[in-house]
């Protein structure tokens, strides 16, 4: 499923592909769709690393100078060996502040920017040392082969003795290197009228697609997928889409009114104030009842109250709540 989204997070459209399609063979359909439905005044292609390669980037040129394309594509490092003294050296880095700093260079006609983030650089350690934590572990098991190791690759790179009839040890010499890489970024583009941290500030705004993503996954649960054919798949993700489209503008209305959750561990002071997420309204919304109160002869089914945080979702798509009174019904005389 591919996903197209404005700015704030509101859906555009999305398009289903079948589930052996590799995703950098997405290209070209996606872009041309992209120029035949939206007339755009500018067209920037964002996209994360799987997308990386030097096809996807002559499809992202466009085939003529009408349709020149212009993309923000992120950079896999790894791939450019040869180059790893000058990319991971921060002497050469123009400092933003404290916590980040950029290198600009050229890749084959493209700009190439390669950003050093201090939150990115411990988020990486962190992650290697949780993955050494496990590699120590299978290590210290009595029995330990190359076999233990075989599925992981996050394992293999930080390991030694992974052949038949040796030992695995970790290499301190592997370890050490991808410690000097932590906090490296880098994105290529042909962009040449924003500066590099604008350059790299459009491509962290990837997070919008990765969260619409992780909410349709997550809390509108479109997987599993229990249907068999085509029509079916697709007719299940619209509904998903469409579900989505309306969390999206209700989040928008939310914070566009910035709204606060109401908590009692905020007014504790357990947890610090933040903004209202249509999930928490709507999970709250979930214990409303309509409640028959028998009255003589007459039915009345009235509602349970509707306040706090429902009553902002209310008020901030400028919905009116039901009645209190839900209906009247008297029993007939025999």
């Amino acid at each position: 499923m591919g996903l197209l989204l404005k700015p704030d997070g509101v859906p555009l459209g999305f398009e289903v592909y079948p589930g052996n399609t590799f995703e950098g063979n997405t290209i070209a359909s996606i872009v041309q769709k992209m120029r035949d439905k939206f007339k755009v005044r500018r067209f920037i292609f964002v996209a994360d690393r799987g997308l990386f390669s030097a096809k996807n980037l002559q499809e992202l040129r466009g085939k003529n100078m009408e349709q020149q394309g212009e993309f923000i594509v992120g950079m896999k490092l790894g791939v450019f060996k040869q180059r790893h003294d000058e990319f991971y050296d921060l002497g050469k880095y123009q400092r933003i502040n404290d916590e980040l700093a950029v290198f600009e260079t050229e890749h084959e006609g493209d700009r190439c920017i390669i950003t050093w983030s201090k939150v990115r650089a411990e988020r990486d350690a962190k992650a290697r040392a949780d993955i050494l934590a496990k590699i120590s572990k299978k290590l210290s098991a009595k029995k330990v082969t190359a076999k233990n190791f075989v599925s992981n690759s996050n394992y293999q790179k930080y390991l030694t003795g992974l052949s038949d009839g040796q030992t695995p040890q970790l290499n301190p010499t592997a370890i050490a290197q991808a410690a000097k890489q932590d906090g490296f970024f880098g994105v290529i583009t042909n962009i040449r009228d924003m500066s590099a941290t604008e350059i790299a500030a459009n491509y962290k705004n990837l997070w919008i697609i990765e969260d619409a993503f992780g909410e349709i996954k997550g809390n509108l649960k479109a997987r599993p997928v229990f249907h068999w054919s085509d029509k079916n798949i697709v007719g299940h993700l619209t509904l998903c889409f469409l579900a989505y489209l309306c969390e999206a503008l209700m989040t928008k209305a939310l914070r566009e009114k910035n709204l606060m959750l109401e908590s009692p561990a905020i007014k504790k002071a357990i947890i610090k104030p933040r903004a209202l997420t249509v999930v928490e309204a709507m999970r709250e919304l979930q214990e409303v009842r309509a409640i028959p109160v028998q009255i003589r002869a007459t039915t009345m089914w009235v509602r349970t109250d509707i306040a706090g945080n429902v009553a902002k979702l209310f008020a901030a798509i400028g919905l009116k709540p039901p009645p209190k009174v839900l209906s009247l019904s008297k029993k007939s005389k025999v």
